[in-house]
């Protein structure tokens, strides 16, 4: 079947885990399943692509699609990084690379289900049955039972008022949260009772906002649901404040107290706010996809500095926010066209599916208004205007007997998708065989191990910064002095490469300036004080200890 490698991408991209093994646990094992899939339907799905230029529809999305790709790769040239632009930041790596394989299965997967009706009922059988298997599993860590995760690792404060936040398989709950919401508009009505849950569970409120913003599109695409519908929903969300309201409901009854202590969303008001200046100075082209937790520093008010003075914001946590920072407002722009193409092909589409994957592109759009694209959620969100258009497309993509030319172009692209795979996941494997010998003090395999990661690594964004503290923490510890040295020196080394490298410079400048300071190095210190301070003006810790060295001088 030719659609299977798009359907294994569609299960996998949310499933894959693969903690223990890979130190980006949640990042690495998905864009490894990305782009292998990708590689391997551009091999197997053998799809004109010019057939998708005869529909008015699809030729749309084509024209978009194709605007929003050569603009990443114009933003990622005049990029403030652009290294990091291409390969992507450490903590969700949607570079130009990872962006080109998203496009590319949207295309692909839009000429498959153009191919046959069928397909779109398949896919969203795989859609169902991961959302089932992620909804179980987020159940499960809820009530403290977790096989791959620690249960303390996403839970936070003292009890009585200890919530959980269970991630699932996506790294966090937001970003969980955003994902069931595309799963529920996805599934059949059996399935709805254990995503819901599973939706409360997370405690997310971007997710929830984002369902009841469903919610109303859905009423008012159907008009008005059946009453025997209206007895369900109101049996279930009694159930659902029954549970709330009971013993095993405490850590839900924390998280919405939590909440209503922090009614403002944390620091994102001040942070929109922020970005919103950055937004001026670069409208076009912004800073780069990326770069935002490099550049942001720069230009943090001191309003926001002082309110959360020791806090890293990796992103503006708001999608369009994030685009236009990054690829500047003609980004969000067309991402905003593509929701809007996807419904008004919804609205002219005759399928019963319609309303309800209209719904579920409102609500993905809404939570995804408190929270950034990972690579999960990005496809998700792509594939809902792919499923609209298919139902309203009035052409059907041709065999690819007839564009041998693009044979060459396809496999390249294949290979290039699998070279960058193996990268990815090599740099990963050896940083974590590196973390493993630190923590079992073994000072030259860990070196050994990091060297390997280096030799495989992708430019710009690295793990210096990691590596080069866990050393340092090392060579204190350790009771063996020729290892404490060792240790030293390695954390000294990729202390200095990080500088250069990695998405935080203000903290590998700061933490350069603490490996000077174990050395009684004063001048080295002051030096990397002063370039903390530099990347990062209104971030108080640099200033107080240089006040502190200063002072003691």
């Amino acid at each position: 079947m030719r659609g299977a490698p798009l359907l294994a991408t569609v299960a996998l991209v949310p499933l894959i885990l693969t903690p223990h093994l890979l130190y980006y646990y949640d990042v690495t094992p998905k864009l490894t399943a990305l782009l292998l899939g990708v590689a391997l339907a551009l091999m197997l799905v053998r799809i004109d692509p010019r057939s998708l230029w005869t529909g008015r529809l699809t030729r749309w999305f084509v024209c978009i699609v194709a605007f929003q790709w050569a603009w990443f790769g114009l933003a990622t040239a005049l990029s403030t990084n652009p290294a990091i632009s291409l390969n992507g930041s450490t903590w969700r790596r949607s570079g130009f690379i990872t962006e080109t394989a998203i496009l590319v299965f949207a295309m692909l997967c839009l000429a498959w289900l153009l191919e046959n009706a069928a397909n779109i009922r398949l896919l969203l059988r795989v859609v169902s049955a991961v959302g089932v298997l992620i909804s179980v599993y987020t159940i499960a860590q809820y009530f403290g039972i977790d096989p791959l995760l620690t249960p303390a690792s996403y839970q936070a404060g003292e009890a009585p008022f200890t919530i959980v936040r269970p991630p699932g398989t996506m790294g966090h709950a937001d970003y969980l949260g955003a994902w069931l919401l595309f799963a529920m508009f996805c599934s059949p009505i059996w399935t709805l009772p254990l995503t819901a849950f599973a939706l409360l569970l997370t405690g997310t409120r971007s997710a929830l906002v984002g369902l009841g913003a469903g919610a109303v599109v859905l009423l008012l695409l159907r008009r008005v649901g059946t009453i025997r519908s209206r007895f369900s929903a109101a049996g279930f969300a009694a159930i659902l404040v029954m549970f709330v309201l009971s013993p095993a409901g405490a850590k839900i009854r924390a998280r919405i107290q939590w909440s209503l202590d922090d009614p403002r969303g944390g620091a994102r008001l001040l942070l929109w706010r922020d970005t919103l200046g950055i937004l001026r100075h670069h409208p076009v082209a912004g800073l780069g996809p990326e770069t935002f937790g490099t550049q942001f520093p720069l230009s943090e008010s001191v309003e926001l500095a002082r309110a959360y003075p020791d806090f890293y914001h990796e992103s503006p946590h708001n999608l369009l926010l994030d685009l236009a920072a990054g690829q500047g407002l003609p980004a969000a722009l067309a991402l905003l066209g593509l929701a809007s193409l996807a419904c008004y092909a919804g609205i002219g589409s005759k399928s019963e599916l319609a309303p309800r994957l209209m719904a579920g592109l409102a609500a993905l759009f809404v939570a995804q208004l408190f929270v950034v694209f990972t690579i999960p959620n990005e496809l998700a969100f792509y594939l809902m205007p792919v499923m609209l258009i298919s139902l309203a497309a009035d052409s059907a993509p041709s065999e690819f007997a007839s564009a041998r030319q693009f044979i060459v172009l396809r496999y390249a692209v294949a290979t290039l998708l699998v070279v960058c795979a193996i990268r990815y996941v090599a740099t990963d494997y050896w940083f974590t065989r590196a973390d493993q010998d630190i923590a079992a003090e073994d000072v030259a395999g860990a070196s050994n191990a990091y060297q390997a990661s280096l030799w495989w690594q992708p430019a710009g964004a690295g793990s210096d910064l990691l590596y080069s503290r866990e050393m340092a923490t090392l060579a204190t510890r350790s009771t063996n002095f020729k290892s404490r040295l060792d240790a030293f020196d390695q954390a000294f080394q990729s202390g200095v490469r990080a500088t250069q490298d990695s998405e935080q410079r203000q903290n590998a400048w700061y933490n350069l300036a603490e490996l000077f300071a174990s050395r009684n190095d004063v001048a080295g210190t002051e030096r990397s004080l002063r370039n903390a301070i530099a990347w990062s003006p209104n971030w108080f810790k640099p200033h107080w200890v240089l006040a502190k060295l200063l002072q003691a001088q």
